[in-house]
């Protein structure tokens, strides 16, 4: 019976039952509760522990799991253990038994089963899922405050590649009991219930299983939000503070242990070690011995072994770790620039080296052969920890922006213009919609390419192009682009403008800033007007770099900014075919630069009439499918089909022609009348555009 609750005496008839009954009477409870109090034996006191790990009792470490303590030699059951304890540990965490520390060949035959794991997969995936068992023991032997455990090691692929299985593998270093279906967590929990396992699991290893983000927006940015939380608490060593009703601030729960979580998608997190498990990566067969293993208990075996050989030793390592891990992280950061490389790798590494020093102590591995496995552990964890870096530099704010706003122009959502208001060159490189066309030119008697660029409908002006490398943005509305496009991909900058202006210049992305009022926007005056903009070096967008457009950098500069289309002749000259246009002495046998159309016979040579003038002109029009008309008919032409293109991007040129024939024969039938056009008009209607 809890003690807060034996004083009020309303416990009996639903402890003892109906048959208990007490005297009616304004005192008799008190009297009853006296009673039993005087009456009892003395009550035995029992500690409860809600946690497993590092203890210490009468004077000694113990690690505490859910049926009994691992210490010094004799090893301890709940009744032997010096002072009464019990640990309740909650949902799958009471899976957290350990045998009794095996010995001699049993011993030696247990780590190497563990260290067989790392040739399960590559040595990288090998190398971080046992670094984050052997480490996690550790938490509470190098003090918090200088080495806390701040990297979680996350497995990150598509279905079906045992991710799952191997974080089990791992897990079941803490109890054979684990397998991919008893994990001690899964995603699908409350933030809450997963930031309590996690400070329930002291020096212990916490598998989070299935990172799986599905159904509606708000589903995944919440999934994606509770793991941000999970992990950057693990990362900063904190809990989230909550208060209490009466305005007193509650107990928070920070993480304990160490965490190695498993998913299709990859949570944002900096001080998380991603890990890409691919098809192929885990053998079938070695997988099925390795969980057979972990069956049989010789991991937990092993872990067992491992926790007695620390327990006399923690009050030394206390003072000696730290140290090492300062080493490590110099040694490290010589060979990796990058400052969390080192850290991350230096945690990890931590691990490996105590367990191996336990490994050759007991017989387990040689010398020679701790080394070599030292070499290749290390060198894994390093690439690791690179890739890491990559990785997470595309979740800077500073870089985030730079991508997102590279994405909108390369997309044509958003485009930039000079500073007069006009197409820059390099158009197609910032944002401008490039249209080709091929028409026929009358003067030269063949056809021509025709390139134009137009701004796609929709997309947003975010700056100006100073030079090569220099561009102006607006800060507005280039802010405003790039959030535009985080937010479809689920996603969102982290920071404000103030902010993410100061994180480009940090970052060197800014050409300059305003030096005297200590600001990173400068003042300028753009189009008649005064306006602040964000001096960005012009690389850091590059999208289309230079040269790759197949346009020479100075077409297309200064001309006017156009509302739909501007095209512009391109400067190869025809080839030689020495007539004059169609309809008008031209040699139809001449080759054009595009073959006729497949079943079409040249124009017939007669004496030229109108009727028969009209028909060579639209003969020799379809055989070299180009387009003969004068510069209005043509630039009707091609805003026709900009439109068509926009609601059908499969109509062909054939089409247009087609359409724009029509309107030309309706405009003729009004301009000539009924009576006297309608002989050529029927004569240029013989002709079908196909």
């Amino acid at each position: 019976m809890p003690l807060a609750q034996f004083g009020r005496m309303d416990w009996v008839l639903v402890q003892w039952g109906a048959r208990a009954r007490v005297t009616a009477g304004a005192g008799v409870k008190d009297q009853l509760r006296e009673a039993i109090q005087a009456l009892s034996p003395e009550v035995p006191r029992t500690r409860v522990y809600a946690h497993c790990g590092w203890r210490k009792l009468d004077g000694r470490w113990h690690w505490l799991h859910a049926a009994g303590a691992v210490g010094d030699d004799p090893p301890h059951s709940l009744e032997t253990v010096p002072e009464m304890v019990q640990v309740q540990l909650a949902g799958n965490l009471r899976q957290v038994r350990l045998p009794v520390p095996p010995s001699g060949e049993a011993m030696i035959a247990a780590i190497r089963a563990s260290l067989a794991l790392i040739d399960l997969a590559p040595t990288g995936i090998g190398s971080a899922v046992l670094a984050a068992a052997y480490r996690a023991p550790l938490a509470e032997v190098v003090p918090v405050d200088v080495v806390p455990v701040d990297v979680s090691v996350y497995l990150a692929g598509q279905s079906g590649t045992f991710k799952s299985e191997l974080t089990a593998l791992a897990q079941a270093h803490f109890g054979a009991g684990f397998t991919r279906l008893s994990l001690p967590a899964q995603w699908l929990s409350t933030s809450n219930a997963l930031e309590r396992l996690a400070f329930e699991a002291k020096d212990c290893l916490l598998v989070i299983d299935d990172f799986a983000p599905k159904g509606s927006t708000l589903d995944i940015a919440r999934l994606h939000a509770a793991a941000d939380r999970v992990f950057r608490g693990a990362g900063n060593h904190a809990g989230r503070g909550r208060m209490a009703a009466d305005g007193t601030l509650r107990p928070d729960y920070p993480p304990r242990g160490l965490l190695l979580a498993s998913g299709e998608d990859v949570p944002s997190g900096h001080s998380l070690l991603v890990v890409q498990v691919g098809p192929g990566d885990v053998g079938t067969d070695a997988l099925t011995a390795a969980q057979q293993a972990a069956t049989q208990g010789l991991y937990a075996g092993a872990m067992a072994g491992y926790l007695a050989w620390l327990a006399p030793q923690i009050e030394t390592l206390r003072s000696v770790l730290p140290r090492r891990v300062a080493a490590l992280r110099v040694e490290l950061g010589a060979v990796r620039r990058h400052r969390r490389v080192p850290d991350t790798v230096a945690s990890l590494l931590l691990g490996w080296e105590l367990w191996l020093r336990f490994a050759r102590q007991a017989g387990a591995v040689d010398e020679a052969g701790g080394a070599t496995l030292w070499g290749r552990i290390r060198a894994a964890l390093l690439a690791l920890g690179d890739a890491q870096t990559q990785f997470t530099a595309t979740q800077e704010p500073a870089q985030q922006f730079v991508d997102l706003l590279s994405a909108a122009l390369a997309g044509q959502r958003a485009h930039l213009v000079t500073l007069s208001g006009e197409r820059p060159a390099w158009a197609e490189r910032w944002g401008w919609r490039v249209i080709e066309q091929t028409i026929w030119d009358r003067e030269a008697g063949c056809l021509r390419e025709k390139r134009g660029w137009t701004i796609a409908p929709g997309s947003r002006p975010i700056g100006w192009v100073v030079s090569d490398d220099e561009v102006y943005l607006q800060p507005d509305n280039a802010y405003a682009a790039a959030q535009h496009l985080a937010s479809e991909k689920r996603e969102s900058l982290s920071v404000g403008e103030k902010t993410l202006w100061k994180r480009l210049h940090d970052a060197g992305m800014l050409a300059s800033v305003d030096s005297t009022e200590h600001k990173h926007l400068l003042r300028r005056k753009i189009g008649g007007h005064r306006q602040y903009v964000v001096h960005l070096y012009a690389r850091f967008l590059d999208a289309m770099a230079p040269g790759k457009s197949g346009v020479s950098g100075d077409q297309g500069a200064g001309l006017p900014l156009p509302r739909e289309v501007d095209l512009r002749l391109t400067r190869e000259p025809c080839p030689s075919s020495g007539g004059a246009p169609p309809g008008e002495g031209h040699d139809t046998g001449a080759q054009p630069l595009l073959a006729p159309l497949v079943g079409h016979a040249p124009a017939p040579s007669a004496p030229e009439t109108p009727e028969t003038q009209a028909w060579g002109g639209q003969q020799q029009l379809q055989n070299n499918a180009g387009v003969n008309m004068d510069n209005t008919q043509y630039g009707r032409a091609i805003g026709l089909r900009e439109k068509r293109r926009t609601m059908n991007p499969d109509v062909g040129s054939s089409s247009v022609l087609r359409q724009h024939h029509t309107e030309v024969k309706e405009e003729r039938r009004v301009q000539n009348g009924m009576t006297g056009g309608q002989g050529r008009y029927r004569g240029e209607g013989q002709t079908k555009i196909a």
